[in-house]
């Protein structure tokens, strides 16, 4: 009797356990089908290449928007899907000079002007052509930041989902406040330079021992999205700039930033910032 009650009692727990397994495989399934599913719309639909180009954590965002409502809703909506706890004023940051790009200095301009308008945290420098494909890639001002920069965009797909190297710090990497001002920004100097002007970052960071990580490579993964550019690859001046940054730091930067506010539009969810900067 005793015998045969331990076995039946054996086997209700071996039922139950087996429905359990078969709900998570369920939900599993359609947890990665989510995924997909996302990742197929942001790949597809036309409002999905509108990608965050700085963000100012607690939270401000700047990004690069057309000033068209209607794609400026849908933006809107997909970034509080992919983001849950969105809630940030927006900003566009757009220099009206024909030249070549100096990212650093646009950097440097959009967080001095940010400063007069909102009270942050932290920043989020991110690149216009980068989308993140993973939801557990975090936009939040976390604890962590206080003590580090944080690289996030880790993995891009034109690169396998890898690092280019050890220190590279491009695309999408977030900082406190403090720290970005301890650095003194970006330099003013890198003209049509992109990886060139985030190698100097990092030496500024290793010269005031701000430490950074990266975040795994699973998490930080991001689409890579076409679009005409002015980036030069040749520059005469490159390793005179990249030698003499640990001496230049202090007097180039966000102290040493010459630039216009041509126009300013404060629109229901964002702010339009129209500059002026110009190569010296």
């Amino acid at each position: 009797m005793f015998t045969c009650s331990k076995h039946l009692y054996i086997r209700i727990i071996l039922f139950f356990l087996l429905l359990h397994i078969l709900w998570l495989l369920i939900t599993y399934k359609q947890f990665i089908s989510q995924k997909n599913n996302d990742k197929s719309i942001l790949m597809n639909e036309p409002y999905q290449l509108l990608i965050p180009q700085t963000c100012y954590n607690i939270c401000q965002l700047m990004i690069k928007l057309p000033k068209t409502n209607l794609i400026h809703s849908k933006f809107i909506k997909k970034s509080q899907k992919l983001w849950p706890n969105f809630n940030a004023n927006l900003m566009t940051l757009y220099n009206i000079n024909n030249e070549l790009i100096n990212k650093g200095k646009l950097k440097n301009v959009g967080f001095i002007e940010a400063l007069k308008l909102f009270k942050f945290n932290c920043v989020i420098f991110h690149d216009v052509n980068l989308a993140p494909i993973n939801y557990y890639n975090s936009y939040q001002c976390d604890e962590l930041t206080k003590y580090m920069a944080i690289h996030l965009s880790v993995g891009i797909n034109i690169n396998k989902f890898k690092l280019p190297y050890k220190t590279y710090l491009g695309g999408v990497l977030k900082i406190s406040t403090h720290h970005f001002i301890t650095v003194n920004g970006y330099s003013n100097e890198y003209w049509g330079l992109d990886i060139e002007n985030d190698d100097d970052f990092e030496k500024r960071l290793t010269i005031t021992n701000i430490k950074y990580i990266h975040v795994n490579d699973r998490i930080g993964q991001y689409l890579y999205i076409p679009y005409n550019s002015k980036y030069s690859l040749q520059s005469n001046n490159l390793k005179k700039l990249l030698n003499r940054s640990n001496k230049n730091m202090n007097s180039d930067g966000l102290n040493d930033v010459s630039y216009k506010v041509i126009s300013r539009s404060d629109l229901p969810f964002f702010t339009h910032l129209q500059v002026l900067i110009k190569q010296s």
